[in-house]
């Protein structure tokens, strides 16, 4: 059954009242007991709007020291959670004993566990099962690379929203993640226009299929290779109340993910550090920035250093010592007079915009030149 998109015209997010802004953290299979701490404490120091719902998903094995250590107002999700309560299964974690942890979400129905042969019934149940228990779910669903090409998107999620249908009564504590598995860890992404066709048709099946008011209420929230680029113009569509994020969750970009319908405030959490060279102290902070997710580097032009050395030694002067080229051109006019104010990632950008990098992979050198919303007095300027 096709379903009509229900609104033609794009605007600023005007969400509901009785839909809070909902901005989940995937952590995945990742991090150490020391990393996890550090994003704690990232998100501890934080300026999260009072207007947003954040949760983190770390892993089973660290939920209890996340719970335990997070500022009440983020709260705790389980990555996953088994059908049935505790008993003989190997292996699961069952609603009660997150519940037992504080665990206030559980993800349900992830493409990373659908694709180990999960079905859209077991996957349902598990949903039914943890809201039982008291558990807030995350109901994931997406649609492949294939089907989308062959205009199946609407089709192929209804039959994973029909089986969620068939077992849940209650949908007040229901979240609807929409995660298109081709965008999901590529680095593709939809467009906000693709995003928002998609979640209309989603709160066209809830008025149809669940009720008014659960079409009314329900959150459906959009995942795949959410970044703090397209976060706030994604965040203006109408039907998307939020984000389920992966990667980006574990940098301070997610910062910048959860502002993402005040695109120009000041996040806190991260220390912003410039160096406009590479003097013995601006390599040891370089350095420092390897190892600790809550510095920020950012390399600007000084009128005395030009744009090709500043991009040679970016591209080769690695703690790995492997070369890491730039996704993009320095701007040879921006300079450190420039007014840092107006958000865009991954653009060199002239006047009162940002001049900054952004390293293609982070992960292989733990270090990423972001780009913040920095005014004259957040920039440390370091030589």
């Amino acid at each position: 059954m096709a379903y009509r998109q229900m609104f033609k015209t794009q605007t600023r997010h005007m969400s509901s009242n009785s839909r809070k802004f909902f901005v989940g953290g995937n952590w995945k299979c990742n991090g150490s007991l020391s990393q996890v701490n550090e994003l704690v404490g990232m998100l501890n120091t934080a300026k999260i709007p009072t207007n947003v719902e954040v949760v983190v998903a770390p892993s089973q094995v660290h939920a209890a020291t996340v719970k335990a250590s997070l500022r009440p107002d983020v709260h705790v999700s389980g990555q996953d959670v088994w059908k049935h309560g505790n008993g003989a299964f190997t292996g699961e974690t069952s609603a009660e004993m997150l519940k037992d942890l504080g665990v206030e979400y559980t993800l349900v129905g992830h493409s990373e566990r659908r694709e180990k042969g999960e079905s859209n019934e077991v996957v349902a149940e598990k949903a039914a099962y943890a809201l039982e228990k008291g558990l807030g779910v995350i109901a994931c669903i997406g649609e492949s690379k294939e089907d989308r090409e062959a205009n199946k998107t609407v089709a192929f999620i209804t039959k994973q929203l029909d089986a969620y249908a068939a077992k849940i009564k209650d949908w007040t504590n229901v979240v609807i993640a929409y995660e298109p598995i081709w965008a999901i860890g590529t680095g593709l992404t939809a467009s906000p226009e693709q995003a928002q066709e998609v979640h209309a048709n989603i709160r066209t099946w809830l008025k149809e299929k669940v009720s008014s008011k659960a079409a009314e209420r329900t959150r459906i929230i959009y995942g795949g290779s959410v970044g703090a680029n397209n976060a706030p113009e994604l965040a203006e569509k109408i039907d998307i109340d939020g984000f389920l994020v992966g990667g980006a969750s574990l940098k301070p970009d997610f910062l910048q993910i959860i502002n993402a319908q005040s695109p120009t405030a000041n996040v806190g959490g991260a220390v912003n550090v410039a160096i406009n060279g590479f003097g013995r102290i601006g390599r040891l902070v370089l350095r420092a920035a390897t190892t600790n997710p809550l510095i920020n580097i950012v390399a600007i032009n000084d009128p005395f250093i030009t744009t090709t050395y500043m991009e040679y030694m970016l591209e080769y002067d690695t703690p790995s010592r492997r070369p890491q080229r730039p996704t993009h051109g320095w701007d040879p006019d921006c300079s450190l007079g420039g007014i840092f104010s107006k958000y865009q990632a991954n653009v060199s950008q002239t006047g009162t915009r940002e001049c900054a990098q952004v390293c293609p992979e982070p992960s292989s050198i733990r270090l990423e030149f972001a780009i913040r919303f920095l005014d004259r007095k957040s920039l440390s300027r370091v030589g």
